[in-house]
């Protein structure tokens, strides 16, 4: 019997499609080249969105002649094009939105020049080990506490031609005094002197990038492991409406992204996705949507073998978390007196990307998009109480500001490790464009501020710098959280 009264559950998932080794395999021409089969970036676990609405729509064009045959006129209704697109509304959650974020950015920050991935934030351990097999990690004498980092990650670090496992992470099942099991399998057993970090907590710093098409990363920066790797900006979309089915996009890109903090809904997320290639809502890959979930360790009841390490589920960003910085552009960073009371505060980040587009060996269904103009980040901030003439001023003088967005949420754990959530928001260079304090009536005047980022020239201190050989980024987002991938690197599985 269908749940005809209580309408239908749905569920949301998204995974970038991570990089891969040659041009062949890239949807550059259209759509994969392999429909129908399951491949590591398919959607799975890590995956689930904390979606409050949807609004995806085929978008389907029809052209309208009228024949004229000696009677009256015939009517012909031809399709002329497919293209879906549509907003996808998430509630700002910390730990599930990193992949959004690179989506709409379109490059993760590097450890080094060498290394292609986020540090670790706490380390637990790092070290060299000296075997083990696709399922372990072997470390002789480790002295290692049993079950001590079970649920943590273990994340290859080995630069290399011809790598071992090279930047694989995996999720710690169980240990003993020298051997980690993992899961899932690694690709190639650890060998001798291969460099490996335990971790819990991950730090991810995501920049704008030039691009928003596939990217040869040599073409990006100097990386000596392997030139053949690629970034890709796309990814999978998956949209569960039980009990009818899954409709899933194997290739979604972000056109816009809106931001919006305010007192009553906390932080939410606004994402314009546009598909190409085509729907493939009768492909074998519709599977059920019960293996989307969020990180798996949060399912977890305790963490650490002790029991005493119990992760924190899912934390909603609040407003009560943020402080807000805005001060003038220059190298110093940011402080205590920098510190502005905003009542509301959005932006958005608008990549221009030419969805319109289409040819003759892609039918109905629009080719990849590109970036068609310059990308524009902009945005706006409401303070409650009018106090003094300093923003406007700035704006008269032609003065450039600086701002960052920064919040803070409870520890990951109830107990044990130590990790805080937290999201941020930098904008090293902003100009404010259009300062106004209206008169309402007989109530306190607000004032609101309008402003648009710009690429800066200075290194601001206290904010995260550009990486060599990308842009000059108007914003960066930050996030602490367990999430342990790099979405760019093909880290995930479908476990």
């Amino acid at each position: 019997m269908s749940n005809q009264a209580l309408g239908y559950i749905q569920k949301l998932a998204f995974r970038l499609r991570g990089s891969t080794g040659t041009t062949s395999s890239l949807p550059t021409d259209g759509w994969p080249s392999v429909l129908g089969t399951p491949t590591p970036q398919d959607l799975g676990a890590y995956s689930l969105l904390p979606a409050l609405s949807e609004g995806i729509s085929d978008n389907e064009t029809h052209l309208q002649d009228d024949v004229l045959d000696g009677s009256a006129g015939v009517s012909i209704l031809d399709l002329t094009s497919r293209l879906p697109s549509g907003p996808v509304e998430l509630g700002a959650r910390y730990s599930t939105l990193e992949q959004i974020f690179a989506a709409a950015l379109g490059f993760e920050k590097p450890r080094s020049t060498t290394v292609l991935e986020s540090p670790a934030v706490t380390s637990l351990v790092t070290s060299t080990a000296t075997g083990g097999t696709i399922t372990t990690l072997v470390k002789t004498a480790a002295g290692w506490t049993p079950n001590a980092y079970e649920g943590a990650f273990v994340r290859m670090e080995k630069v290399s031609a011809s790598p071992n496992a090279v930047f694989e992470v995996r999720r710690i099942v169980s240990n003993d005094a020298t051997t980690l099991t993992v899961t899932p399998a690694f690709t190639t057993a650890p060998v001798n002197t291969d460099p490996f970090t335990i971790f819990r907590v991950a730090t991810h710093t995501i920049e704008c990038a030039k691009n928003m098409h596939a990217e040869r990363l040599a073409d990006l920066m100097s990386l000596p492991y392997d030139t053949t790797k690629w970034l890709t900006r796309e990814g999978v979309l998956g949209i569960s409406r039980s009990p009818v089915g899954v409709w899933e996009y194997q290739a979604a890109m972000i056109n816009k992204l809106k931001v919006k903090l305010s007192p009553k809904d906390g932080l939410t997320i606004s994402a314009e996705f546009v598909m190409y290639g085509y729907d493939i809502r009768t492909s074998s890959r519709n599977s059920s949507a019960a293996t989307w979930t969020h990180n798996p360790l949060l399912a977890l009841t305790s963490i650490g073998g002790s029991g005493a390490q119990t992760a924190r589920q899912l934390r909603r960003v609040q407003f009560k978390d943020f402080v807000i910085r805005l001060g003038t552009y220059n190298t110093s960073a940011l402080g205590a007196t920098d510190i502005l009371g905003v009542s509301e505060l959005e932006f958005e980040i608008d990549n221009g990307l030419a969805t319109e587009d289409q040819d003759t060996k892609n039918g109905i269904y629009r080719i990849e998009p590109v970036r068609s103009k310059k990308r524009i980040v902009k945005g706006k901030i409401t303070l409650p109480r009018f106090n003094d003439s300093a923003r406007i001023a700035a704006l008269r003088a032609e003065t450039a500001q600086k701002m960052d967005i920064v919040s803070t949420g409870p520890n990951m754990f109830l107990a044990g490790p130590p990790g805080t959530h937290s999201l941020e928001f930098y904008f090293p260079k902003i100009k404010l464009m259009a300062p106004s304090v209206s008169v309402p009536g007989p109530a306190p005047l607000t004032e609101v501020l309008e402003f648009q980022a710009l690429a800066p020239e200075l290194v601001v201190s206290g904010m995260p710098t550009p990486s060599a050989g990308a842009d000059n980024s108007e914003v960066f987002v930050k996030t602490v959280s367990l999430y342990p991938f790099n979405d760019f690197m093909g880290q995930q599985t479908t476990t």
